[in-house]
């Protein structure tokens, strides 16, 4: 959580909040996936395994489109 939290804040600086919110989201969505690896590799509930499945499915789809977002507006 850490690690996230300082990897968001590097980005606190940016004027543009789209641009802001998109690159904070980006480590923000990453914990999320180390999270739902871990519920994967030690949890014991299914329900739990299947929610962490989707999130990994879901954050690891929406951190490609944030990235490419980003490079376009880099152009």
């Amino acid at each position: 959580m850490n690690k996230m939290h300082a990897d968001m804040a590097k980005d606190a600086s940016i004027a543009d909040p789209d641009e802001a919110f998109t690159r904070a989201m980006i480590p923000h969505h990453q914990a999320a996936i180390e999270m739902a690896r871990i519920v994967l590799k030690h949890g014991k509930e299914e329900q739990a395994k299947k929610l962490a499945n989707g999130v990994i499915r879901e954050q690891t789809r929406e951190i490609a489109d944030m990235e490419e977002r980003l490079k376009k507006r880099a152009r």
